[in-house]
C-alpha cells in the first residue's frame, strides 16, 4: 500500500535519533491506542495497546503491550485477559463495549525491561493497578500545579 506524501521534504525535519528504554520502575500512563490484530498462528488473536506515562520525568514517553486473546495455548490466554481485567478493575470498567471504553483513564503500570535473543531489550508491563492502590515501589515524582498532566 502506498500513498501520497504532498511534497514532504526530508530536509526540514531533524532525526529523532534513538530512544533509551524506560528504566524499570512504577508509572502513572494512560492507553491511547487499542486495536485487536490477528496473531502469527491462525486463530490467534491480541489486543495491540499504546500506553503514554503522564507524570514525571518520563511524561509523554510511550510504550506498548499486547494481551493476547484467543491462542491455542490457555495459559497465554487466561493471563492476558486476567491482565486485560487488571486493567479494567483498575479504571473502574469492568464490562467495558470497546477497548476505547479504557483510553485516556490513568492508573499505575509496573514496567520492567525484558532482554531477549538475537533482538534489542524491551520495556514490558508486569502489572497495572488503580491510582488509588498504594505502591510500594519508588514512583516518579508528579508534574507540578493546575491539575493532572494528562488533561494538558
Amino acid at each position: 500500500m502506498s500513498g501520497n506524501l504532498d511534497g514532504f521534504d526530508a530536509s526540514q525535519h531533524d532525526s529523532p535519533g534513538d530512544f533509551d528504554l524506560i528504566p524499570a520502575g512504577v508509572y502513572t500512563a494512560i492507553m491511547v491506542k487499542s486495536e485487536f490484530k490477528d496473531g502469527k498462528k491462525p486463530g490467534s488473536k491480541y489486543i495491540n495497546t499504546q500506553w503514554q506515562i503522564v507524570e514525571g520525568e518520563h511524561a509523554k514517553r510511550v510504550f506498548f503491550h499486547m494481551f493476547t486473546w484467543e491462542n491455542e495455548n490457555e495459559r497465554s490466554v487466561n493471563i492476558g485477559k486476567g491482565q486485560w481485567s487488571d486493567v479494567c478493575r483498575s479504571v473502574g470498567i469492568e464490562l467495558p463495549n470497546d477497548t476505547s471504553d479504557l483510553h485516556d483513564k490513568p492508573l499505575f503500570v509496573k514496567l520492567a525491561i525484558k532482554s531477549q535473543k538475537d533482538y534489542d531489550d524491551k520495556n514490558v508491563a508486569k502489572s497495572f493497578t488503580s491510582l488509588a492502590t498504594p505502591i510500594d515501589a519508588a514512583q516518579p515524582a508528579a508534574s507540578g500545579g493546575g491539575g493532572p498532566s494528562w488533561t494538558k
